[in-house]
């Protein structure tokens, strides 16, 4: 006869029972990990139940996975409620993510300002986002400003598009490294 420790064996019904059992006990990541396991199973009210008893507890990841769910069935205005809430709880990320809803609505300047935000508090993929976003537009311009923020910010990735926006605009000078001013800090974007 085999000897199991705690946790160890008897299937998913089980491992429910001791993610359900830490939950009770104020868990917030086994919270979210039943969420999850909810919504799999097409229990979207259930998983948002869950999710909600988590960020209730205090649980940035939480409010920010039920911006995506509000997101994806279209609420804008939900989404972007959540998003702020986690970010005035201190989740930089949600900034990120609340830029990116301004700029999907054609709010460039909110749009900035926020990834400026998420920038100063060291998440400068969003600048990052923003700027090929604009590239990708048309917007060289903007794409240029973006870029040169992220890299004010320690971005060296950024820096590089920097100096290929600069390139494909004929100015050599300026697309030389050389030229270019180093960063700040020691962040990049992924």
């Amino acid at each position: 006869m085999s000897r199991r420790g705690p946790g160890e064996g008897g299937g998913p019904a089980r491992r429910r029972t001791l993610y359900r059992q830490a939950a009770d006990r104020g868990d917030t990541l086994a919270l979210i990990h039943l969420a999850g396991v909810r919504e799999k199973a097409g229990d979207q009210q259930g998983a948002e139940t869950l999710a909600r008893q988590a960020a209730d507890r205090g649980d940035t990841l939480a409010l920010i996975h039920l911006a995506g769910v509000r997101e994806k069935a279209g609420d804008q205005q939900g989404a972007e409620t959540l998003y702020r809430q986690a970010a005035n709880r201190g989740n930089f990320f949600a900034l990120g993510d609340l830029a990116v809803l301004r700029e999907e609505a054609g709010d460039q300047q909110g749009a900035e300002t926020l990834a400026r935000q998420a920038a100063d508090r060291g998440n400068t993929t969003v600048l990052f986002r923003l700027a090929v976003v604009r590239g990708m537009a048309g917007d060289q311009q903007g794409a240029e400003t973006l870029y040169r923020q992220a890299a004010d910010h320690g971005d060296f990735i950024a820096l590089i598009h920097l100096a290929g926006v600069r390139e494909k605009a004929g100015d050599q000078q300026g697309a030389e490294p050389s030229t270019a001013r180093p960063p700040t800090t020691a962040t990049s974007s992924p």
